[in-house]
């Protein structure tokens, strides 16, 4: 993978990444937390297995915790983990339909919000949170799946 490649992909994380603390700050509810930055990782761990490699999984990742000033190993972790689960998954997973693959990184992406909040606020933990999460999850994933694919088809060139 080029400089090129990596840049875009780590770009279109942190657009992801930004989107969330916008969307989480513009509408302040205490049930409400989408995580777009979680979706855009699996599309990329997905379209591209072998080309995203665990130190660019690393480097994302800390890039992620040290913008939204959390924990370092917050964004790493469950990054290294999901991208492990679904690098080796990949092609099984293309032959599920897109409501499936939905599912399944509904599922993941939860497993990360869990992860996340009985971490860093195990008193703020709630399961309101983590059902809108899901859901969230199923519905948002074609709307980023072909905006990334979209990015993937014209703008980098090495992914095909």
């Amino acid at each position: 993978m080029i400089f090129k490649d990596f840049f875009i992909i780590s770009l279109s994380l942190l657009g992801g990444y930004l989107t969330d603390s916008f969307l989480t700050t513009l509408i302040n509810k205490p049930f409400f937390e989408i995580s777009i930055t979680y979706l855009i990782f699996f599309y990329w761990c997905y379209a591209a297995p072998q080309q995203f490699s665990l130190i660019i999984v690393m480097v994302t990742g800390f890039l992620i915790d040290f913008i939204g000033a959390s924990f370092i190993g917050t964004h790493i972790l469950p990054f290294l983990l999901f991208s492990l689960i679904i690098r080796t998954y990949a092609y099984r997973l293309r032959l599920f339909s897109h409501l499936q693959i939905g599912l399944i990184f509904a599922l993941l992406g939860s497993i990360g919000f869990t992860f996340k909040y009985l971490f860093l606020y195990p008193d703020g933990y709630f399961y309101s949170k983590l059902l809108f999460n899901f859901i969230s999850y199923i519905l948002l994933w074609p709307l980023v799946y072909s905006l990334c694919r979209h990015i993937r088809r014209n703008y980098i060139f090495d992914i095909k």
